[in-house]
């Protein structure tokens, strides 16, 4: 049911931040996402490290007020913050400081507050993490350059049309170095799969039926009649080409994932899952 009466609800969002503020605006952003029907005006204060600056700020807030959202390392500018905030009735959340605290207090860990946008040069690092990922995945897709096939963290194996790709790309942008190899019938893979120690090896089984479905619109989509009602479509062989492909799994001890009328990102997330569950959490 939709909710009219908030569809003209208007917020002004204040982004404050001692370093370049992509985090506060990747953690508001998600908190947003949430929220429908918002008519939003977000305004940046990157760089933020005085009080002079936090005075601008409410300047800036007599004229529109808003909702402050902020990371900020200096406890002192903070508490500044904070007090200005009050003084004026003006709603300062910081975005992450309850999640480092509760995190800290669990682990028995102190917090370090001492560098000031210290949280990008990790998102840094995750986010070129994450790019090499991507690149060594659609690099690697259905069968292609296998020579560096070990230094994939999973690997899918699965015969045509049972969604390697798609799952494959989504687990490159969710940061994993993927690789996923066509099974063919009466021949299996032709890749050496000895030196993968340090992979995570999956088989996609699917029902041949639905298999059968896909395959045929992928054909029609495509033009394409001449594959149609041929073995690639035949439901028998399409049977056989899929029990040797679980006996494959099976000779080999491959954990298996019936993809049959999963999305893929609920697939993407067993896999994840099992990723973890062998090498654990780093």
């Amino acid at each position: 049911m939709q909710h009219n009466h908030y569809l003209n609800k208007k917020a002004n969002i204040y982004l404050v931040s001692d370093s370049s503020g992509e985090t506060v605006l990747y953690v508001v952003n998600a908190v947003l996402a949430q929220l429908e029907h918002l008519n939003i005006n977000k305004f940046m204060w990157p760089m933020v490290r005085s009080k002079e600056q936090v005075d601008l700020l409410f300047e800036r807030l007599k004229v529109m007020p808003g909702i402050i959202y902020y990371t900020i390392v200096s406890e002192e500018l903070e508490s500044y913050i904070i007090e200005k905030s009050r003084s004026v009735n003006i709603p300062a959340i910081p975005a992450i400081n309850q999640l480092v605290k509760t995190t800290s207090d669990l682990l028995g860990i102190p917090i370090t507050r001492k560098i000031p946008g210290r949280q990008h040069h990790i998102l840094d690092d995750e986010y070129v993490a994450r790019i090499k990922a991507i690149e060594y995945t659609a690099n690697h897709d259905d069968g292609q350059k296998m020579d560096d096939l070990s230094d994939a963290q999973i690997i899918i194996i699965g015969v045509s049309r049972s969604s390697k790709s798609p799952t494959s790309l989504y687990l490159g942008q969710r940061g994993f170095k993927t690789a996923n190899i066509p099974f063919i019938k009466d021949i299996g893979i032709t890749t050496d799969l000895s030196k993968c120690i340090d992979s995570l090896i999956i088989g996609f089984t699917i029902s041949p039926e639905r298999l059968r479905v896909i395959r045929e619109n992928r054909l029609s989509s495509l033009g394409n009649k001449a594959k149609v009602g041929n073995e690639y479509t035949d439901l028998n062989a399409i049977k056989e080409e899929v029990l040797q492909a679980r006996k494959f799994f099976h000779n080999h001890n491959i954990s298996v994932i019936d993809i049959t009328g999963k999305a893929i990102e609920e697939t993407a997330g067993e896999i994840i899952t099992l990723y973890f569950t062998k090498f654990g959490y780093t």
